[in-house]
C-alpha cells in the first residue's frame, strides 16, 4: 500500500522545541544521545509519533539543548534528501533489541514529518512511498516526490531516495543500496 506525505514544516521538531523554552534557530546536524533521567529532561510528546514504545526527544531542563534517548539510539544525524550524490548517510544506530520492538514505516514518516530527513527548503514537499520491503531482517522504503523552493523565481525539483531500515538502525540511499 502506497503512502503519500504533505510536509511543509507543520509537524517539525523545532517547531515543538519553541513552546517548550527551546531557543534554538535551527536545529544541530547531529541530535546527541543521553540516559534520560525525568528529573533532568522533559519528553517532547508532541513531536511527530516515530513508532517507539517510548518519547525519542527530549529537550535538557536547562531548556537549551534537544537530545535523543540513548537507551534507542546513539545519536540522531540530521539528512538531507534534496541532495543528488550516491553516498549513503547513516541518520543512527539502534541500541540492541531496539529494532524488534519499532514499526519501521511510521519510523519513516516521523522522520519526516520532525524534518531530520530533509526534504525540501523553503516551502514544501510531497513524497510518495512507491514500494515498500519489509521482512524479519529489514524495511526498505522508497519515496519518490517533489520539493519546491524559492530563489529568484520558485523552483521544483524531483526527489528519489529510500530508506532501510534494520537491527543496525536508519540509513538513506540515493541509489537503493
Amino acid at each position: 500500500m502506497t503512502q503519500v506525505f504533505e510536509l511543509s514544516g507543520a509537524d517539525a521538531l523545532l517547531r515543538h522545541l519553541r513552546p517548550m523554552g527551546v531557543g534554538l534557530s535551527a536545529l544541530p546536524d547531529v541530535i546527541p544521545g543521553e540516559v534520560i533521567d525525568p528529573k533532568r529532561h522533559r519528553a517532547v510528546t508532541a513531536a511527530p509519533s516515530l513508532g517507539l514504545e517510548r518519547p525519542l526527544f527530549w529537550v535538557r531542563d536547562d531548556g537549551k539543548d534537544v537530545v535523543v534517548d540513548a537507551d534507542l539510539v546513539d545519536a540522531l544525524k540530521r539528512v538531507d534528501a534534496t541532495r543528488r550524490d550516491g553516498n549513503v548517510e547513516t541518520l543512527c544506530h539502534f541500541r540492541d533489541g531496539v529494532w524488534t520492538r519499532i514499526e519501521p514505516r511510521r519510523l519513516v514518516e516521523g522522520l519526516l514529518r520532525a524534518e531530520i530527513i530533509t526534504t525540501y527548503w523553503h516551502v514544501s514537499a510531497t513524497l510518495e512511498i512507491v514500494e515498500e520491503l519489509e521482512t524479519t531482517e529489514s524495511y526498505r522504503a522508497h519515496l519518490v516526490g517533489q520539493h519546491e523552493y524559492y530563489t529568484q523565481e520558485r523552483n521544483v525539483e524531483d526527489l528519489d531516495f529510500y530508506i532501510w531500515v534494520d537491527a543496525r538502525g536508519v540509513r538513506l540511499s540515493r541509489d537503493g543500496t
